[in-house]
């Protein structure tokens, strides 16, 4: 019986390395998603062009994608429309305002503000799950959000407007990352990804024939460089999810913060100020102490590792 429970556990710690690498992998790939995102906002293409055109390119794929799997277009079949109607248009939020805020705010610093969905979910998993959250993970949550004020720094002359921008697509990215949970029930994974995509296409192609900006031939690769880096990256988090505990993964995925701050300095110039990192380490102490309670209760906050903007 030892041997065996040896085997088990070895086999779990080596899942769990291989987890880690492919979300490591994962982020840094989303993160130089955000870098090109935020290269197509300041050269003025509209964020809703950046993401019609991003999901123009997904979109046929995932569908050729099911055409090639055994259960064929079984695999996109829902009985839930209105659930995933309603989740593609909170999800438009999250990428739209979270680009938006791109166009105005160093990478670091937009990404250091999306670091407050853990709290959020954890908060709005009361009234939605009706899940009890401890004191301590409360307190945890109230400092975490003073670290969001730190950053914002509300009423100074640093005052950035587009950090409201910023924490609304985070709110919006929480619920969607929610939903998953409540959808995972009927839907596979598979299905809620590929109508998220087909959700925001639609919403976003809404507004192509008024913000349409010309696209030059030199300027494609952005567009399929952004569609295929979220492509890749989402696979990677996929994996790593499939494979790792959720738990003992999870915490790497602030790692994006090394990748956002290194992208920012390379191509921008851009060093986070010290409120920012004083607020950074506030928002991912607090963010791995409710992982942590959450590991010790053996439940775990579920990320929205198919969505992430």
């Amino acid at each position: 019986m030892a041997v065996g429970l040896q085997v088990d556990a070895t086999t779990r710690e080596t899942n769990n390395l291989v987890a880690i690498v492919y979300l490591m992998i994962g982020m840094a790939l989303l993160s130089a998603m955000d870098a090109v995102a935020k290269t197509m906002v300041e050269a003025q293409y509209p964020v809703a062009q950046t993401l019609a055109v991003r999901s123009w390119i997904i979109v046929p794929i995932l569908f050729l994608w099911a055409l090639g799997q055994r259960n064929n277009l079984k695999n996109i079949k829902t009985k839930r429309w209105k659930v995933h109607i309603f989740r593609a248009v909170i999800g438009f939020c999250a990428p739209f305002f979270f680009f938006t805020a791109l166009g105005e705010m160093p990478l670091a610093d937009v990404t250091v503000l999306f670091f407050a969905s853990p709290f959020i979910m954890t908060a709005l998993s009361v009234p939605l799950f009706k899940e009890k959250v401890g004191f301590q993970r409360w307190i945890s949550i109230v400092i975490g959000f003073v670290g969001v004020i730190i950053i914002v720094q509300p009423g100074s002359t640093t005052f950035q407007s587009a950090a409201i921008w910023a924490l609304v697509g985070c709110f919006a990215y929480s619920i969607i990352g929610l939903m998953v949970r409540w959808m995972s029930d009927t839907e596979s994974s598979f299905c809620i990804v590929f109508y998220f995509n087909l959700g925001i296409l639609v919403i976003a192609s809404a507004f192509m024939p008024f913000q349409w900006v010309p696209i030059p031939l030199e300027d494609l690769w952005m567009f399929v460089a952004m569609a295929l880096l979220a492509m890749v990256g989402h696979i990677f988090l996929t994996k790593a999810f499939a494979i790792g505990e959720m738990a003992t993964v999870t915490p790497f995925e602030y790692s994006t913060l090394i990748w956002a701050v290194l992208f920012g300095f390379v191509f921008w110039g851009d060093l986070p100020e010290m409120h920012v990192w004083w607020g950074a380490a506030i928002i991912v102490s607090c963010g791995m102490y409710i992982l942590y309670r959450e590991k010790k209760k053996a439940k775990t906050i579920t990320p929205p590792v198919t969505d992430l903007p």
